[in-house]
């Protein structure tokens, strides 16, 4: 059962590594801008979040393995229409469409590992899930380079969609029909409301970056944001049947783990939208030799899940999961401090390679703390809670990311271009053109590489506030004992 499920999670584990590889390709061939190649991130992660809260309902009302079919053929859908997009529009919807499809495998293939596998056996079986899904984190960079070196970029789309219909087809002749029969109703008001919300707070934050925090688009946007997110509060408080079933917060570890999601997500989404950028614009480096940094990344994942998964089967997980998100951060401390314009592949690959170590350390531990903390009726609702905040980082993440790192850009080369003369405004985190002088350049390039390094370090700064929340649930555990 274990295999007939690895692609609900390989997939957009492959998806996601072989768009980041082509993500400076894509902007060049349809003239997107450093905010198009964040909406082009983030639609995926809004188009998922916002199908999160229908998957649980679909899961745990009508089969997991049901929703699952139906989040392939989405997905599906997506990810052809994507390979034809002729710009930027169009691509975006198709991201947003393969989101929806996204959104119905992963919770309902981690639930479905939940109820299967007894307590003492979850860990060690999330952790060979995990890690031999992690194997298309390596295969993903690598395909991309070749792809966009030797064909073209719509052709990473063509290769998930093969993939897809392998996943679907293996889902339908072995997993069985389980269908759970409990009622419930769908939360449409939670639902339009959080993402209104998402949408806004994600959009003010992408075009800050161009437009500046004080034109009255990104006000306005941020504005509405906040209305939405009041309104949500206020819709959940007095619904009676809320997104997320409040019986799922009867143990306070389930609610930690929610916020935990939420601070991860924004920093190692952030990492891998610009460590390409990094890698491509700054270094200079091809797709390939990219592709294979990215790749040499995720070689620790296969293995650290199991690794992962065996300790918190025998000391909990609360300890194996702190002890993950403090390693991450040092790694990124690390990276942080050896990033600059003209750093050797060699100097950023040792720290990149270690925190894939703990990347995969801490997604095992986290989805089977999250399994054991939620009670089998409510599995699908439990992880797609998880996977929602997941979504709500790397959209928040992207657009944060992206944007903070164009003002540091122009904050570290404000100096430099005023005495060139270069107007201020028009300097984007690695963004170069023909018309810059050679000295305009360099100052942008030298600029950009330290607001990577900057970025690092508030990712780090993110790995350790996770700790900081994480700390309790030792508590918790050591009393239980």
């Amino acid at each position: 059962m274990l295999v007939a499920l690895l692609p609900a999670l390989a997939i957009p584990n492959l998806d996601g590594t072989m768009v980041i590889v082509a993500l400076p390709t894509m902007g060049a061939d349809l003239g997107a801008s450093i905010s198009d190649l964040q909406w082009i991130t983030v639609m995926f992660a809004l188009g998922n979040a916002t199908l999160l809260p229908v998957s649980a309902s679909l899961g745990d009302v009508y089969g997991r393995r049901r929703a699952m079919l139906i989040g392939y053929w989405l997905y599906l859908a997506g990810t052809v229409a994507a390979a034809f997009a002729p710009s930027v529009g169009p691509l975006l919807g198709a991201r947003a469409v393969q989101g929806f499809g996204m959104a119905l495998l992963f919770p309902n293939a981690l639930a479905n590992i939940g109820v299967v596998f007894t307590e003492r056996e979850r860990g060690r079986a999330v952790g060979i899930w995990i890690g031999l899904s992690s194997g298309a984190l390596i295969a993903g960079p690598l395909m991309a380079g070749w792809l966009v070196e030797n064909l073209a970029w719509p052709s990473i789309f063509w290769t998930t969609a093969a993939f897809t219909v392998v996943g679907a087809l293996g889902l339908f002749r072995v997993v069985p029909d389980d269908r759970v029969r409990r009622q419930t109703t769908v939360d449409y008001p939670g639902i339009a409301t959080a993402t209104v919300a998402l949408f806004f707070l994600s959009f003010g934050f992408v075009e800050a970056g161009r437009r500046g925090l004080t034109a009255p688009i990104v006000v306005g946007s941020l504005a509405l944001a906040l209305v939405a997110i009041v309104a949500f509060v206020l819709v959940e408080r007095r619904s009676s049947h809320p997104m997320i079933d409040p019986a799922l917060f009867t143990g306070s570890s389930f609610g930690t783990l929610l916020r935990i999601g939420v601070f991860v997500n924004i920093a190692v989404t952030g990492v891998f939208f610009l460590i390409t950028l990094y890698l491509q614009a700054l270094l200079s480096m091809s797709p390939w030799t990219a592709a294979v940094i990215l790749a040499i990344v995720f070689v620790p994942m296969i293995f650290s899940p199991y690794i992962a998964g065996s300790v918190s089967d025998r000391l909990g997980f609360a300890r194996p999961l702190v002890a993950g998100m403090g390693f991450m951060s040092l790694t990124l401390v690390w990276l942080g401090l050896v990033a600059t314009a003209d750093s050797s592949a060699m100097m950023i690959t040792i720290p990149l390679a270690l925190f894939g170590l703990g990347l995969g350390w801490h997604f095992s531990t986290e989805s089977t703390a999250v399994v054991s903390s939620v009670p089998p009726t409510f599995a699908s609702a439990g992880t797609a809670s998880l996977s929602a905040v997941r979504q709500v980082g790397a959209s928040v993440s992207v657009a944060l990311f992206g944007t903070v790192a164009t003002f540091s850009t122009q904050f570290r080369s404000r100096v430099g271009l005023e005495l060139s003369g270069y107007d201020l405004s028009q300097v984007r985190f690695a963004t170069f053109d023909g018309e810059m002088t050679d000295q305009v350049e360099h100052v942008i390039r030298s600029a950009s590489a330290d607001a990577f390094g900057d970025l690092m370090l508030i990712a780090a700064a993110l790995f350790a506030l996770g700790v900081v929340i994480a700390l309790p649930l030792i508590r918790r555990s050591a009393v239980r004992r």
